[in-house]
C-alpha cells in the first residue's frame, strides 16, 4: 500500500506545482505537469476507490462480530 501511497503523494504534489504562478509562466513545465497528472488521476480514483471498499469491509466485519446485529 505505501507504494499506492507514492502514486496518491505524487498526484496531490502535481496538483499543487500547476497552481503555482512559477509554474504556470512555464509552458513546457505546464506542459509536462499537466500530462503527468491526467496519467495519475485514474490510477489516484481507482486507489481511493480501493481505500473505501477497504474500509467498508472492515465495517462491514466488525459489524459481524457484534452481538447485538447477530
Amino acid at each position: 500500500m505505501e507504494q499506492y501511497n507514492g502514486i496518491v503523494k505524487r498526484y496531490r504534489e502535481v496538483i499543487a506545482l500547476l497552481c503555482e504562478p512559477s509554474v504556470l509562466a512555464d509552458a513546457e513545465r505546464t506542459l509536462k505537469l499537466t500530462k503527468e497528472s491526467k496519467t495519475l488521476e485514474p490510477m489516484v480514483a481507482a486507489i481511493e476507490a480501493v481505500k473505501t471498499a477497504d474500509e467498508r469491509i472492515a465495517q462491514a466485519k466488525e459489524l459481524l462480530t457484534d452481538p447485538d446485529m447477530r
